[in-house]
């Protein structure tokens, strides 16, 4: 009876966690062919997949914000991708989508996107400033190097997963090697989600890698560093004119 009431007890704490779950990282994937899977972190922690996920590795825990590792096979398509969240991003960097290798078993399209959220929320200070700096590359095998990739990025004021309003598009890079990047004005605000996404277009059987970074520049001062600044400035005018009425 003892085992079977802390077996219910379990049950319900399990049921009352995933009712109060928010998704704070996700990485989706989406082929061609209309497979999908759909990686998400939740605020407890938990890691969860849906759509086609049986040939897909991934933690089973793993703490929002950090670096989401997910590897393994999605229809003709094998991956190794990585997403870099706020917490683990070294700033000016706010968020990586890197190594994303991926081999396809023939021509074919895989579309790959990766969104964190509540920047500057939590730890690190890394605040969006005034304008984003975007920087994206591929490497092709010689074999498909007429593949091409487009890569996107999005911001998100309301902590949107995926995050919804368009900052810049690096349209079809292709060749063995290819690279852009970017400077574009913040017209977001100092917070929110971000996401990266990377559409992989296959001309033949061979090997891709592409890699995604989005920084920021000039961050803004949040709140707290404000409240500091005028409070330093008040003290030193204060010591300022006591030393003034002394002489």
């Amino acid at each position: 009876m003892k085992r079977q009431i802390v077996l219910f007890a379990g049950l319900l704490f399990m049921a009352a966690s995933q009712a109060v779950a928010v998704v704070k990282t996700e990485l989706f994937l989406e082929t061609g062919g209309g497979l999908t899977a759909t990686i998400d972190v939740s605020d407890l922690g938990i890691v969860s997949c849906t759509g086609t996920c049986g040939a897909l590795i991934f933690p089973a825990f793993l703490a929002p914000h950090t670096t989401l590792l997910v590897q393994g096979t999605i229809g003709q398509f094998t991956i190794d991708a990585t997403g870099v969240g706020g917490l683990n991003a070294h700033s000016p960097t706010l968020q990586d989508f890197n190594q994303i290798e991926t081999s396809s078993a023939g021509p074919g399209t895989l579309f790959a996107e990766f969104t964190d959220t509540d920047y500057c929320m939590t730890g690190g200070g890394m605040c969006f400033g005034s304008e984003f700096v975007l920087s994206a590359s591929t490497v092709d095998d010689t074999a498909i190097d007429n593949s091409t990739t487009t890569f996107a990025a999005f911001a998100d004021p309301t902590d949107a997963v995926p995050a919804g309003d368009l900052i810049d598009v690096f349209s079809n890079l292709t060749g063995l090697s290819a690279a852009d990047s970017g400077m574009v004005p913040n017209g977001i605000g100092s917070s929110g989600s971000l996401s990266t996404a990377v559409s992989m277009s296959f001309t033949g059987t061979g090997d891709l890698q592409a890699n995604f970074q989005i920084s920021t520049v000039t961050p803004v001062a949040e709140p707290g560093s404000i409240m500091l600044l005028g409070t330093l400035v008040g003290l030193a005018a204060l010591k300022l004119r006591r030393k003034t009425q002394t002489v």
